[in-house]
């Protein structure tokens, strides 16, 4: 049977088989066309190109890729009949149903019979004048005539004489008007099933070549676009494309002996019949979703109730054509999971009457190139959809792209799994995000997604709350999205933040272009005007011309390319810093995309870059595309992308150079509790940076706590810092200060640098800072009513707002700790009249009352000490310590912190400090990390015991002579002057309250007033 088989729509089987198995990830390596561009080969498909045509007793007809139409006996011996051959739709003619290949020639009017069985012998038919030749059946030609202004069938057979015997086809309607020619029959050597026309309306017929009569089949081909017929030995076997197949038996065509449902659901072929068991294919997404490489259908055998028995064929293709053998067999191409297992398979039924399958013959594979549908650059990151052939089925994928002087880079392709949507936009945000959107919103599609740069489709919805039937743009973190128009609200353009997910801006004018935190929304018909998305401020509008009708916009750096249309059609750029516009096309404009300080437009099948950044735009090509192919400008890099014929991607240069590297967005807290969370900085760069460190110092004391660093980082340059030093301690709680620098990777203009301060708290408390974690030190009092207050450090050297917490007895005494049990907030100890100590833990921030959570450090025995004090770390263990003298000796003892909360026995330090009347835990007076004393005596010198790491202090040093005879209490208040150094804080007998300011260096400075008053406090700690 040849290309003038009977045939209509879906009762014919697909022209040729061709099974697809994708290589996916079948890496060509990424090679540079120039020195200046780099190409990325297109990724492969390995088609299994083999196509089955007839099926004889001895073999069947193929065709393979470069050898042309094959013979192949089930025994695995190939015969080529055609070598010239040269394409898989070039259908030869053949004797259906047996071992004969036919040639029509149609210039001579014969037809050619080459048996294959009988070791190739030809024989030689001629048509008779006035036939039409239809096609082979067997050794039986099949041609049409008008007879008698009537359409009729003929069945020649050639005589042993070598005349042509004629056998008119009885029974065919009188009013056949005309016949279908194809080239995929349903026949065998002893029949055909046929199409035609009578006035409009088709029927479908069987004629049976043995009888030489012809039946009307009862199923009309015009409603089976999508089904399929199949002959076996014994049956016919019709499925209607909806979901019922129809078994007729071969005795009789009129009336189906069974049917079996069958859903058309896109994802089930019926295929053929083998026993009493249908073969269909099965779309399997478990397959293909390994590893994206081998087609995603297989063989499935189904009993007559259409219950699946068994698999046949791990993997197939959708519409393979399956060709029946004349012993009831069927020969599909497909194979398992692996390339090599793919070739032609003669599926039979087994003893227990189940299909089987082994395979005849292997497949020739094919590499063809993978479409890329769709592309898109930004700041060094390339994404690309790709249809796989094999599976109809497209990906998303992405790569960096990178710059080495003036050798471009690319990196490992990373794949981000199926594209569910029919046509998607792909929109880069510049920091290694994907929106995708759907250009046909409709349904679920009116919601766009964001793919993480190592995300999987179909990502995370941007704002499900609301539909969407665009997406305006994209820059950074925010994206730019018109809404579904309703009566209420009319369309609206609304700003999400894809990092929160939250709406920052809603504006009822169009939005046009992003750029860093700058949206340009249309101001009527022939202008635009920025809004600052995080503020909603809008500036001055800038005016395109007289009847301009604004169609296009976009940003990138200082530039904005217009393209109007209507009466003042036209195109081009203006400057938002020099005001200043250029012109570039007047009466058209063109297909544009604006990069950083160039234009780039489609013309003519060039792409060519016009140089804006003069006072006259130069213009020069730089590729020549393709029609319809995918391309893009990276706004970013100054790069150019697009797909070539081939579907390989090119890589250029601009050949403008780009702007120096700055900041279009941040998002940099100015304060972090690292207790909870880590300071997670962001800013947002205009290019990729090669390497960029992040400095943290002590803003008091201009001391380097912590360094970051890192390597590249396209788009957005992220850190975290956990609050702790290089040595891995936690900082202490207060302002510190940080400088970013960042260099650029194209190396072009001058390192970033940005600078701002953040407060810590969580961390480390600072000795004394109980209420405010701001790193300053706080005084505490008492007042005759039991109201323990924090007196704030100001970090000015004044002491200001308060907290308090009433309800203590006036005879108990306050111990300013540090932090005892370790939940990063300075403790206060209390030692009762009755001698019992307790260390109470209030959290951070909070007033100390009777009912906070305590510790009890002993019920009794602690008011055998005059003195209590904490002069911080002495040690070395990194917990504050506390220092006790005994009344009765005056020797001095030491009460070392423990990691459980608690105080270990006391240690004796030092005898008999009888002398002094004040002894002050002062703090880190000299700088050297460790806690000291103070201890003013009898005769009013001031001395300095410098703590050690051991838990002694030094030999003391005289600070002052005839220092503070009119003092009754001194605090060492720790820093409140906001210089890192520790202060003193001290009130004389008159109420009045004076601060030294501490050197860092052991002493202090002369006092300054800072209240009065201070009387009326029944103690000062």
């Amino acid at each position: 049977m040849g290309r003038r088989a009977l045939i209509h729509g879906g009762l014919a089987v697909a022209t040729s088989l061709t099974l697809a198995m994708s290589l996916g990830p079948l890496t060509a390596e990424v090679h540079a066309a120039t020195a200046s561009e780099v190409v990325i080969p297109a990724q492969t498909s390995l088609l299994p190109r083999t196509a089955l045509f007839s099926a004889g007793p001895s073999g069947f007809l193929r065709y393979e890729p470069g050898r042309g139409h094959v013979w192949t006996t089930y025994t695995g011996e190939d015969t080529v009949v055609d070598a010239s051959a040269d394409e898989v739709w070039g259908m030869p003619e053949f004797g259906a149903g047996s071992d004969v290949v036919a040639r029509y020639d149609d210039s001579a009017r014969t037809v050619t019979l080459r048996d294959m069985g009988a070791g190739g012998a030809v024989t030689t038919l001629t048509l008779p004048e006035g036939h039409t030749y239809q096609g082979t059946l067997g050794r039986t030609v099949l041609t049409t005539a008008w007879t008698a202004d009537r359409l009729t069938w003929h069945l020649l057979d050639l005589q042993d004489d070598g005349t042509v015997g004629d056998r008119a086809v009885s029974g065919v309607p009188a009013d056949v008007s005309s016949v279908s020619t194809g080239d995929s029959p349903v026949a065998d050597a002893h029949g055909t099933v046929v199409q035609y026309w009578t006035g409009s309306r088709t029927h479908s017929g069987w004629i049976d070549a043995d009888k030489g009569t012809f039946v009307e089949l009862p199923y009309n081909p015009t409603v089976t676009t999508t089904g399929r017929v199949v002959l076996t030995p014994t049956h016919l076997v019709a499925w209607d494309g909806v979901d019922t197949v129809s078994v007729y038996s071969r005795a009789d065509l009129t009336t189906p002996v069974r049917t079996v449902p069958l859903e058309n659901d896109n994802a089930t072929h019926l295929l053929g019949m083998v026993g009493d068991q249908l073969l269909v294919s099965r779309y399997d997404s478990s397959l293909g979703a390994k590893d994206g490489s081998l087609p995603v259908w297989r063989v499935d055998a189904l009993a007559p109730d259409g219950s699946t028995t068994r698999t046949v064929l791990a993997r197939s293709e959708s519409l393979a054509l399956a060709v029946p053998t004349p012993d009831g067999g069927l020969l599909v191409p497909g194979g398992g999971a692996d390339t090599a297992d793919f070739g032609v398979n003669l599926v039979r039924a087994g003893t227990d009457g189940t299909p089987v399958a082994e395979k005849v013959a292997s497949s020739v594979l094919n590499p063809v190139a993978d479409p890329v549908p769709q592309l898109t650059l930004d700041n060094g990151r390339l994404t690309v959809t790709e249809q796989h052939r094999e599976t109809g089925r497209t990906s998303m994928y992405s790569r960096t792209i990178g710059a080495t002087g003036d050798t471009l880079t690319v990196g490992p392709r990373t794949s981000h799994g199926l594209v569910t949507a029919s046509a998607p936009n792909l929109v880069g945000t510049g920091d290694g995000r994907t929106v995708v959107w759907n250009s046909y919103l409709s349904g679920d599609d009116r919601v766009p997604r964001v793919v993480q740069p190592t995300g999987t489709l179909p990502g995370t919805a941007i704002d499900p709350q609301h539909s969407y039937v665009r997406v305006w743009d994209v820059k950074g973190r925010h994206v730019a999205m018109a809404t579904e128009y309703t009566e209420s609200a009319g369309s609206q353009t609304r700003v999400v933040d894809l990092d929160t997910g939250s709406t920052v801006l809603t504006s009822a004018a169009g939005g046009k272009a992003l750029w860093g935190t700058t949206l340009w929304v249309a101001d009527g018909n022939d202008s635009a005007a920025p809004v600052d998305v995080r503020t909603g401020k809008r500036g001055d509008s800038v005016w395109f011309g007289r009847n301009c009708l604004l169609e296009d916009l976009q940003a990138v750096g200082r530039l904005l390319l217009w393209s109007c249309v209507g009466s003042g059609e036209s195109q081009g750029v203006y400057d938002t810093v020099t005001r200043t516009k250029t012109t570039l096309t007047q009466g058209a404009w063109e297909t544009a995309k604006l990069g950083d300080g160039f234009v780039v437009t489609s013309v003519g099948g060039e792409l060519k870059v016009t140089d804006v950044r003069g006072a006259t735009p130069v213009t020069h090509s730089v590729a020549t595309l393709p029609g319809g192919q995918p391309w893009d400008v990276d706004p970013y890099t100054g790069l150019i992308a697009y797909v070539d014929a081939g579907a390989n991607t090119h890589v250029v240069p601009s050949g403008v150079p780009v702007s120096a590297l700055s900041q279009l967005d941040s998002a940099v807290a100015g304060s972090a509790d690292v207790k909870s969370a880590a300071w997670k900085p962001r800013w947002w760069l205009s290019k990729q940076v090669a390497s960029w460190t992040l400095t943290l110092k002590n803003k008091a004391t201009g001391t380097t706590v912590r360094t970051l660093s890192g390597g590249t980082a396209p788009g957005a340059l992220q850190t975290s810092w956990n609050g702790k030093d290089t040595a891995g301690r936690l900082v202490a709680n207060g302002a510190y200060t940080w400088t970013l620098t960042a260099a650029p990777a194209d190396g072009q203009g001058a390192a970033l640098t940005r600078t701002g301060t953040l407060k810590v708290t969580g961390a480390t408390p600072v000795r004394r800072d109980f209420a405010t974690a701001d790193g300053f030190g706080e005084v505490l009092t008492l007042n005759g009513s039991g109201a323990l207050t924090y007196q704030y450090g100001t970090g000015t050297g004044t002491l200001t707002a308060k907290k308090t917490g009433a309800g203590w007895p006036t005879t108990a005494k306050f111990v300013p700790y540090g932090d005892l049990d370790g939940d990063r907030c300075n403790d206060v100890f209390v030692r009762y009249a009755g001698g019992a100590l307790r260390a109470y833990r209030p959290a951070c921030g909070t007033a100390v009352t009777p009912s906070t959570p305590y510790t009890s450090l002993g019920t009794s025995g602690w008011t055998q000490y005059d003195v209590l004090t904490s002069p911080g770390d002495v040690t070395g263990d990194g917990r504050a310590d506390l220092i006790a003298r005994q009344a009765s000796t005056g020797d001095i003892y030491l009460y070392k912190a423990t990691s459980a909360g608690k105080l270990s026995a006391r240690t004796k330090i030092a005898s008999k400090w009888t002398g002094y009347k004040k002894i002050v835990g002062a703090g880190d007076l000299d700088g050297d990390g460790h806690g000291d004393l103070l201890a003013q005596d009898k005769s009013n010198e001031l001395w300095r015991y410098d703590g050690t790491a051991t838990g002694r202090f030094k030999s003391r040093v005289k600070v002052f002579n005839d220092w503070g005879a009119s003092y009754n209490v001194i605090v060492g208040v720790g820093d409140i002057t906001g210089d890192g150094r520790a202060d003193l804080v001290s009130r004389d007998t008159s109420g009045a309250l004076y601060r030294n300011n501490g050197n860092g260096k052991g002493s202090f400075g002369g006092r300054t007033k800072l209240a009065t008053g201070w009387q009326s406090y029944k103690g000062v700690f």
